[in-house]
C-alpha cells in the first residue's frame, strides 16, 4: 500500500484505535511520537495524510504543508463533539474532523475520501458565515456538524443541511476512485477497490457504510458472488473464493484457483458451478467450470470456453439467461450480446451519462446496479438493454 498516514494523537487509547483501524484497512501507519521537525518527518515517511489532535493540528496546517510543498490533507481529532471548534478547524484548512466514539468504518471512510478527492476549497472571507460554509461542505462533514451541534446550528442550520444534500433514494455516492466490482445482497451492496485492497459494505436503503473488509491477497480487479460465496480476480490474475473473517475484518481465501489462459483479469461473473472471466488485455471472455475441492485435493478451474470480445475490454461481466453484458474499459459503455461460435457478438450499446463510464455492474431484481465513475463515483440502479 503506497499511502502513508502520520498519526499524532496524545491520548493512548484514541491513538491505538485510530492506528488499528487504518492498519486493518491496509494503510501504512506511522506514530509520529515526539515531533522534531516537519522536514525530518517528511524525509523519513513522506506521508499522504495526517491525523492529529487539536494540540498538533494548528502546527501541522502551517509547517507541514509548507514542508510538503503540496496539498496535504489533515484530519483533526476532537475528543468530544464541538461544532464551533470543528467549524474553526475546517475553516483553517483541515479536511475533516473526527470525534469519539471512534468507529473504524467511519474513520476509514473519511480517510478514503480525503485521499481520493481534492481538499475542499472555499472563500476564507471573514464575511462567510457558518451556514454558507455548511451548505458547501461534502455530505460527511454536514453529517458531523449536524449530529454534534443541534443547539449551535439550530433549525436554520438543519434546513441548510437538508436543502443542500442530494437525494439518496436513486443513487449512492461513494468515495472510492478505483472501483473494480460490485455485488448485491439482500440488504447490502459490496464494492471492491483494487487500490485500497478492500471491499466496502453499504446499506442498500440508505447508502450508509456498514463494514470494511481488507483483502488478505492481491487487490481485486473483479468481484462476483454465486449467492453463497464471494469470488475475486486479483492483480495476479488468480481467481479466489473468499470467506468473511468478521473478527479481523478481512476477506480471507478459502480456495485459490489458477485461471488457464487468463492474462489480465477484468470483470467476473459467477453462476452455480461456473465462472465467466474477462481479460482486458487479450480482449477475451473465458468460461470456467469450478472443480470443487475434495480434501486433500484442492479445487481447480477447468476452462471450457474462450471467446473473443473484439474491441471490447471487459472490465465488468454480467449474464442474464443467454444474454451477456460487458462493460468496456475503453468506451465506458455496456454492450449486450450473445456468444456465437467463438465470439461475443454485441447487439446493443448502452452508453453511460456524459462525463461518466461504467466500471462495474451487478444484476438485481429489477435490472442492474451499475457503478459510474467520473468526477465522482456513484452507484445507480439502471436498466441495460
Amino acid at each position: 500500500m503506497s499511502e502513508k498516514i502520520l498519526v499524532a494523537v496524545a491520548d493512548p487509547s484514541s491513538r491505538s484505535a485510530l492506528m488499528s483501524a487504518l492498519k486493518n484497512s491496509g494503510y501504512g501507519v506511522y506514530d509520529i511520537g515526539e515531533i522534531v521537525s516537519a522536514a525530518d518527518a517528511f524525509s523519513k515517511v513522506n506521508p499522504s495524510l495526517i491525523v492529529a489532535d487539536t494540540e498538533f493540528t494548528d502546527w501541522f496546517l502551517s509547517q507541514f504543508r509548507q514542508a510538503a510543498s503540496r496539498d496535504l490533507p489533515v484530519i483533526c481529532y476532537l475528543k468530544e463533539h464541538n461544532a464551533r471548534l470543528a467549524y474553526d478547524y475546517l475553516k483553517k484548512g483541515a479536511y475533516d474532523c473526527i470525534t469519539d466514539p471512534l468507529r473504524p468504518i467511519e474513520i476509514v471512510d473519511i480517510v478514503n475520501k480525503s485521499l481520493s478527492k481534492d481538499v475542499l476549497s472555499f472563500d476564507k472571507s471573514a464575511n462567510q458565515n457558518i451556514f454558507d460554509y455548511v451548505a458547501a461542505l461534502p455530505l460527511i462533514k454536514k453529517i458531523y456538524l449536524a449530529a454534534g451541534s443541534a443547539a449551535f446550528i439550530g433549525i436554520f442550520g438543519l434546513l441548510v443541511y437538508l436543502a443542500a444534500s442530494p437525494s439518496v433514494g436513486k443513487e449512492i455516492e461513494v468515495s472510492h476512485r478505483n472501483v473494480t466490482g460490485v455485488i448485491v445482497g439482500a440488504k447490502s451492496v459490496y464494492v471492491s477497490d483494487w487500490f485500497t485492497q478492500s471491499v466496502y459494505r453499504y446499506a442498500r436503503a440508505r447508502g450508509e457504510l456498514l463494514d470494511v473488509y481488507y483483502f488478505s491477497d492481491f487487490g481485486p480487479l473483479g468481484l462476483a458472488t454465486d449467492g453463497a460465496s464471494i469470488y475475486s480476480v486479483g492483480t495476479d490474475s488468480m481467481i479466489r473464493r473468499h470467506v468473511v473473517n468478521d473478527a479481523a475484518k478481512r476477506l480471507e481465501t478459502a480456495e485459490e484457483y489458477t485461471a488457464p489462459g487468463l492474462v489480465s483479469g477484468g470483470g467476473i461473473f459467477a453462476e452455480k458451478d461456473f465462472i465467466w472471466a474477462g481479460d482486458t488485455q487479450m480482449k477475451k471472455l473465458f468460461l470456467y467450470e469450478i472443480i470443487r475441492a475434495v480434501p486433500p485435493s484442492p479445487g481447480a478451474l477447468r476452462k471450457i470456453g474462450e471467446y473473443s470480445t473484439g474491441a471490447i475490454s471487459p472490465v465488468a461481466v454480467c449474464k442474464k439467461g443467454d444474454k451477456i453484458f460487458l462493460a468496456d474499459g475503453v468506451t465506458g459503455s455496456v454492450f449486450s450480446g450473445k456468444i456465437i461460435d467463438d465470439r461475443f457478438i454485441p447487439q446493443k450499446e448502452n452508453t453511460a451519462p456524459p462525463g461518466f463510464r461504467v466500471v462495474a455492474c451487478a444484476i438485481e431484481e429489477s435490472g442492474f446496479l451499475a457503478v459510474f465513475a467520473g468526477d465522482k463515483t456513484i452507484l445507480k440502479r439502471t436498466k441495460f438493454k
